[in-house]
């Protein structure tokens, strides 16, 4: 039996009935390092076709042989009727637009005379790159010296440089602007869930990763780019139900993925 994986073994499938429900204990077999990455894999409160995860556990079986065993549980209804397994997923959802103010700065276009004022020492040329500068920085020792740009008249220098003075050459072309507003989109699912763990599950499965709302985004990323980071949720109960909220926003540059991590989730049994 290879050591550096992991594998099924049916003799510790068990399956136990009870008046409350039932349970089913998955077991896995292969060396230490194989067991305790598959048992990383899983989380307790996470939901499969087999039930709700009550408990991993990893234990030395013989020599170098380990065994990670997964302990599924299904809760009845009050009719005596077996509680669905896996969650169906998200019935409602909901897009809000906001608008986000920036600074002119994170425009991809920007250009320093929307919001600078050009000036220079003892010279009425506007040189050619007053046009296209993009930042603050003046290149060449000649125009380092000779140019300045500045937020509002009152800081133009009043004393003279080597007996020349400052003048003002060219004004802002966006005066009184200094943001932007940009959309942003955020988008709400909403699913019912027949126990608390269940609804539990759905939401930290996907709080601060990167991952696609289940019941899709209005083509939000088809027409935009990008992708949805889950912002976190919420869980309530409403006599019947357990209600779990879950939140996305969305950036269409992506989110930055040495950040956050993706949502891999585990395979459907």
């Amino acid at each position: 039996m290879p050591l550096n994986t992991t594998t099924k073994s049916y003799q510790g499938f068990t399956h136990s009935v009870t008046g409350q429900g039932h349970t089913v204990t998955e077991k896995y077999v292969g060396g230490k390092e194989a067991c305790v990455e598959l048992m990383d894999q899983y989380k307790v409160g996470q939901v499969s076709s087999l039930g709700t995860l009550m408990s991993i556990k990893v234990s030395q079986e013989d020599g170098p042989v380990w065994a990670c065993e997964l302990e599924w549980g299904i809760e009845y209804d009050s009719e005596g009727n077996p509680s669905p397994g896996g969650s169906s997923g998200p019935t409602e959802s909901s897009l809000t637009v906001r608008m986000l103010s920036l600074p002119l700065e994170n425009r991809t276009n920007y250009l320093t005379n929307w919001n600078y004022n050009l000036i220079g020492l003892g010279t009425d040329v506007v040189p050619d790159w007053w046009e296209t500068a993009s930042d603050l920085v003046i290149s060449g020792e000649t125009d380092a010296t000779t140019y300045r740009w500045i937020k509002e008249a009152s800081e133009i220098p009043l004393e003279k440089t080597d007996g020349k003075s400052w003048k003002m050459l060219k004004e802002k072309t966006m005066p009184g602007v200094e943001t932007y507003d940009f959309p942003i989109y955020e988008l709400t699912e909403i699913g019912k869930h027949s126990t608390q763990n269940q609804a539990g599950w759905a939401v930290a499965e996907r709080s601060g990763l990167i991952a696609t709302p289940e019941n899709g985004d209005f083509g939000i990323t088809d027409k935009l780019s990008g992708d949805w980071l889950c912002e976190g949720g919420s869980v309530s109960y409403d006599g019947k139900w357990w209600i779990a909220t879950c939140t996305y926003a969305h950036s269409p540059d992506g989110w930055d993925k040495r950040l956050y991590e993706e949502l891999h989730p585990n395979k459907d049994k």
